[in-house]
């Protein structure tokens, strides 16, 4: 088996690549939102490790799988001569049966919560507030070059959604307690 180097050098200009042909500036806002993604997923990485519901790790595993799909999406150059793995409706319905599951016997707060009543619910908020920020991104980028995929942005929408449920749910069930609130 050959060995190979664990870096290129093909970055040590500013530049990098995407999905297709050419080199971009790492400056590009793509490569913002990719970044973004990515360490979305490196937050989940941390919250899955720190579940011990196998099924809730399940999840958290299949939502990466789905952003990184996500950031093979976002990076294409040209879509036509490329193909990669797709946000559908069926990942947005994935996350909204999952939140079904999750949220039967919970109760919604009657206003904000205050992150922190453990360390699991702390780190599904930190996703949460990140996810948001994966969105903001997205629109923006949106806004700049259509995405062209229509399912994206509720996907994302919904994740932060599923991340608030699961917030919830591990508050409850995993912390036993109730969410401290800041009116109390």
């Amino acid at each position: 088996m050959k060995k190979s180097k664990p870096f290129t050098g093909l970055g040590d200009e500013g530049t990098s690549g995407l999905l297709g042909e050419g080199r971009f500036l790492k400056s590009h806002f793509r490569f913002e939102v990719l970044g973004s993604i990515e360490e979305l997923s490196a937050i989940l990485g941390l919250v899955k490790s720190a579940l011990t519901d196998e099924a809730l790790k399940s999840d958290i595993t299949n939502i990466q799988s789905m952003l990184y799909g996500l950031m093979a999406q976002l990076s294409v150059v040209d879509p036509v001569t490329c193909e990669v793995p797709m946000i559908t409706d069926e990942s947005v319905h994935f996350l909204e049966k999952r939140m079904d599951l999750l949220s039967a016997g919970l109760e919604r707060p009657a206003g904000f919560i205050i992150p922190g009543d453990s360390m699991q619910s702390a780190l599904v908020d930190y996703a949460r507030t990140f996810t948001r920020r994966v969105e903001r991104r997205i629109v923006e980028l949106d806004e700049m070059q259509k995405t062209a995929n229509p399912a994206i942005l509720p996907f994302i929408n919904r994740l932060s959604s599923y991340l608030f449920v699961l917030e919830l749910y591990t508050i409850k069930t995993l912390d036993r307690s109730s969410p401290t609130m800041v009116k109390k």
